[in-house]
């Protein structure tokens, strides 16, 4: 240590210098070094999105939570598995040793999870298999829609289809979730005396309404010289027409009945 001390003080040259070189490699070193407000997370993770639209928390967890946590915790090498239930949708999240291949088991979770779709309700949309990455789930901004003239369901559709690929396309972007608003609905109330009169049930309306739910193509028309396109059956503002504007039938002992008779539109 005193013989340190000599050198320094024998050769102020040589230190000033020597300090001088250690100040500049840090600040280089300094500018150099990745910067994240959010680490990265290695350790492989798969996330299993299942949605049912409008079942209640509780038996989401019961009839889809539950039976795909069976099937997808399955998967080779798991080391812990969580869940999560909420109105409409179900998430479960594989949390895999760190010797995993991620490419290996997200395909397995994938096979996995299409084996439980015969198990659920009648219904359930296709389960979505995505990785997870805890960091992601914290979300660094948030972007809310506000409007004088145009009603909750606009501004919905707005920011589902407009402005949520517009924030995907930043770089570092990871699913961004709308929330709020109102998803367009159509709500049919029937009319229970005129059913009773015509000797239907609830499920013949519904089985109607899901038959002529359709997109087809409308085609085209040739009269003359003259080739027409055909559109589809829209509004002129562009929504689609009501349910009591298209013909709905539903036969009952060799008798057409038309479906939109017997409930109003909302």
């Amino acid at each position: 240590m005193k013989g340190l001390i000599r050198f320094s003080l024998g050769n102020p040259r040589a230190i000033t210098v020597l300090m001088l070189t250690v100040v500049m490699a840090g600040a280089a070193s300094l500018a150099m070094i990745p910067a994240d407000i959010l680490p990265v997370y290695k350790s492989p993770s798969v996330q299993v999105l299942t949605f049912y639209g409008g079942m209640s928390a509780t038996n989401v967890e019961a009839d889809i939570t539950a039976r795909m946590e069976r099937w997808v915790g399955q998967a080779a090498g798991t080391r812990r598995q969580e869940s999560r239930s909420i109105i409409g949708a179900s998430i479960i999240r594989n949390y895999y040793s760190d010797d995993t291949n991620p490419s290996a088991a997200l395909p397995q979770v994938n096979s996995l999870a299409t084996a439980a779709i015969p198990n659920l309700p009648p219904g359930t949309l296709p389960p979505v298999i995505l990785p997870y990455d805890p960091t992601s789930a914290t979300p660094v901004c948030i972007v809310a829609l506000n409007s004088k003239t145009q009603d909750e369901s606009t501004l919905y559709d707005t920011a589902r289809y407009q402005v949520r690929n517009m924030v995907m396309a930043s770089p570092g972007s990871n699913a961004p979730v709308v929330y709020g608003g109102r998803m367009r609905t159509v709500l049919a109330f029937l009319d229970r005396q005129k059913l009773q009169a015509r000797n239907l049930s609830p499920m013949d309306v519904m089985d109607a309404l899901d038959k002529y739910n359709m997109l087809l193509p409308a085609g085209g028309a040739k009269i003359g010289n003259t080739s027409y396109v055909l559109a589809q059956l829209v509004r002129q503002n562009g929504a689609t027409v009501a349910y009591s504007e298209v013909v709905l039938v539903v036969v009952r002992d060799d008798r057409p009945i038309l479906v939109p008779d017997q409930f109003r539109e909302s």
